[in-house]
């Protein structure tokens, strides 16, 4: 049975409405003083927490595991980061380039 971390799921809703704030300036219109402190202050956190929480899921999958099953789980949990991270750069840079 799997555990289910309902503080962990919280966070992570509120890291992404951090990350929603940082990319869309919501506060800019009442105060520049407001949206510099949210901006650069406190949705800095977001992404490390990200980090932070996807390392302990992982380790907790990994030590649900048998030996012989540990290292074909950690190729394709790689394998799958590889092909995403590979996708997303694809998109990025063809917007790179659309802007030059």
């Amino acid at each position: 049975m799997r555990k289910q971390y309902h503080a962990v799921d919280a966070f992570k809703f509120f890291c992404a409405f951090l990350i929603i704030v940082l990319h869309t300036s919501p506060f800019l219109s009442y105060s520049k003083i407001i949206n510099f402190g949210f901006r650069q202050i406190i949705t800095t956190i977001a992404v490390p927490c990200f980090f932070i929480i996807s390392g302990f899921l992982f380790t907790e999958k990994i030590q649900q595991l048998f030996d012989s099953d540990r290292k074909t789980y950690v190729k394709k949990y790689l394998s799958r980061i590889a092909t995403i991270y590979a996708i997303w750069s694809v998109i990025y840079l063809g917007f790179n380039i659309r802007q030059c």
